[in-house]
């Protein structure tokens, strides 16, 4: 007998015990487990069919054929949005959806998020119109509703939610090379709007973004300055009140700000990109920065050199830092990173990550289907890389 390792169509390691004759067997022991990552080489001589898999282990794994724009977990299931829907998957069930919500005709989605009672607020466009909505976990059916005919052409560029459900969405708008960002705050209950802040940079950009911790400060990322907010007193006729502002202006270089977020402790890490012309091409560099949450004051940073720039997204998912409970980052471009710069992993993530909760990753693949036709596999993993060994026959 022997074994052989390969991957099945959706790149997931796999191995079989055959007879000389080729004829799979059954082995007495099957392993139920499943991995993303990479083969190691036979790790033991003398021994047929040896293998080793170094990968995350899944825990789900949703395929689907339409293209998928993100991916959540929440506390109840997996969301998966798609540009004209939403669906819900129980997890040990996934072969089909729970729920599906379709959007009402002419509206795309952009990006969604969840509450802490898992609720799903999505935003989007109508037509050149804005749209929010508030969609119930339990049943797919809508809450609130609101759209927005006052901000015709321009997009929300983050969306984020509080402890109290509160919904908060950053709105740039430029004109005039000038870019004024626009952070609405809307009811839990209603979607009606309690506040707006408005701040105003130099220059033309629409990367700007936004979180909040959970003592209810908020954070905006924008291209030139990081600024710290405290809404304690803000309502319809006041809005919130500027804490700190710290530049961020990268010295002879363009500068990109991108995702911004805040670990258990409190500390915010955001993410920068700057690039600088030399001999006529871009050399490019991605910074992850920690900063303290109370002077603004970077407290680590360091550069993630990215390998082949021109390919690499800088405005989705590849480039948002995602943490865990244990204040980890993980960072699509470079792995699992600890507080303190040390790399966990040596290459990229296997999938594109897109979210992280209760020390589980979410995301997915694009992947070529049994027709040739390309699909999407959606996965929730461990957050470490496992070793699994194989024995093979003597």
């Amino acid at each position: 007998m022997m074994r052989l390792a390969g991957r099945d169509s959706k790149g997931l390691a796999k191995a079989i015990k055959t007879t000389q004759e080729g004829n799979v067997v059954t082995e007495a022991k099957k392993t139920t487990r499943q991995f993303i990552g990479e083969f190691k080489e036979p790790y033991d001589e003398g021994y047929v069919g040896n293998i080793a898999v170094s990968g995350l282990e899944i825990y789900e794994k949703i395929e689907v054929s339409d293209e998928v724009l993100g991916v959540k977990l929440g506390l109840t299931g997996i969301y998966i949005a798609y540009k004209f829907r939403i669906e819900k998957y129980i997890e040990g069930d996934t072969s089909t959806p729970v729920w599906t919500y379709n959007l009402p005709a002419t509206n795309d989605l952009l990006m969604i998020a969840l509450d802490y009672e898992d609720n799903v607020i999505w935003t989007g466009r109508r037509d050149r119109d804005q749209v929010i909505e508030k969609i119930n976990s339990s049943n797919g059916t809508v809450e609130w509703r609101h759209h927005d005919t006052s901000r015709a052409g321009a997009i929300v560029t983050d969306l984020f939610i509080d402890k109290n459900g509160d919904v908060y969405a950053v709105n740039p708008h430029t004109a005039n090379d000038q870019t004024k960002v626009e952070i609405t705050k809307r009811n839990a209950n209603t979607g009606a709007i309690v506040w707006v802040y408005v701040h105003t940079n130099p220059g033309q950009t629409l990367q700007v973004y936004g979180t909040i911790d959970s003592n209810g400060y908020l954070y905006l990322s924008t291209l030139f300055d990081f600024v710290k907010l405290d809404q304690s007193l803000a309502n319809v006729s006041t809005p919130p009140a500027v804490v700190w502002s710290v530049s961020r202006r990268i010295t002879d270089a363009y500068g990109i700000c991108m995702f911004v977020t805040v670990d258990v402790d409190g500390f915010i890490y955001r993410v920068e990109h700057d690039y600088k012309w030399n001999g006529g091409s871009p050399a490019r560099d991605v910074h992850l920065v920690k900063f303290n949450q109370s002077t603004g004051e970077p407290v680590v940073e360091w550069t993630v050199i990215v390998p082949n720039p021109t390919n690499v997204p800088i405005t989705d998912a590849h480039s948002k830092p995602y943490l865990d409970d244990d204040g980890n980052v993980y960072f699509n471009l470079e792995g699992k990173i600890d507080s303190s710069k040390n790399n966990f992993w040596n290459d990229v993530p296997p999938f594109t990550i897109t979210d992280t909760r209760m020390n589980y990753l979410v995301g997915f693949n694009k992947v070529r289907g049994y027709n040739g036709d390309s699909r999407y596999v959606v996965y929730k993993t461990g957050i470490d890389t496992v070793e699994y060994y194989q024995m093979g026959v003597n």
